[in-house]
């Protein structure tokens, strides 16, 4: 995908090459950067999904949910001790 750049080609012709490079290296960062954010945002919808679920709403036995949640709440202790 090629960056929409806010100036002409005459002027990115007459822009000095290390510049352009500059700008190339940004805009291959930017692109890395939004492909990141994408698969967070999955990551992060999956997880709310996954979190969201309990004995009411999921195959597994409530057993395992309340085993769970007493796992999340020691590792959320910890990183408040960090």
């Amino acid at each position: 995908m090629k960056a929409k750049r806010p100036f002409s080609d005459d002027d990115w012709h007459s822009t000095p090459e290390p510049v352009k490079q500059y700008i190339i290296s940004l805009e291959q960062t930017i692109a890395l950067h939004i492909k990141k954010v994408e698969a967070l945002e999955k990551r992060t919808a999956k997880l709310e999904s996954s979190a969201n679920k309990n004995s009411q709403n999921s195959s597994k036995p409530p057993s395992e949910h309340v085993q769970l949640m007493k796992e999340c709440g020691e590792i959320m202790e910890k990183r408040c001790e960090d």
